[in-house]
């Protein structure tokens, strides 16, 4: 990994010293460390229920579920609005 930093900064024309390269290094193994810590951070989120004015859902999941639970409802939204709940024309016209 060390060798990969180093070369990357010579070819950019870096006069990066071998203690520098390190700690760029370092700092970003603990980087992805923390990143990777803080997606498996449990957040739980609280929501109304449809129909109720007082009931309320607390629903728990890891920032990385909630990442892709947030992707799949954005990307099933805009396959709606871009194609239509029916997927069949002759079916959901009535006719």
């Amino acid at each position: 990994m060390f060798s990969l930093i180093l070369t990357a900064l010579l070819i950019q024309g870096g006069t990066a010293t071998e203690g520098e390269a390190v700690r760029s290094a370092e700092t970003a193994a603990v980087s992805k460390a923390a990143a990777t810590e803080d997606l498996e951070r449990k957040v739980c989120r609280t929501f109304r229920v449809t129909g109720s004015r007082a009931k309320r859902e607390r629903v728990c999941m890891t920032r990385a579920q909630w990442i892709a639970h947030e992707r799949e409802t954005r990307d099933e939204a805009g396959r709606v609005t871009n194609t239509g709940v029916c997927s069949n024309a002759e079916m959901c016209s009535g006719g």
